[in-house]
């Protein structure tokens, strides 16, 4: 079995109200979902860790 395809969703939704932690503001939550497909046609799902817009491979 070996890795036909990977793409990658990323998800985003504006917030009602704006959150902070110590490093910036945040008005937007996202996230990158990744699937998988084999050759076989087993599909899998995963997240990335970090920055969706860090993680989102160039197109």
């Amino acid at each position: 079995m070996k890795i036909a395809q990977i793409r990658t969703h990323v998800l985003e939704a504006k917030l009602s109200e704006p959150f902070a932690y110590s490093r910036a503001w945040y008005d937007t939550r996202m996230a990158m979902i990744v699937e998988i497909e084999t050759d076989e046609g087993i599909t899998g799902w995963g997240e990335c860790y970090g920055p969706a817009w860090l993680t989102t491979p160039s197109r």
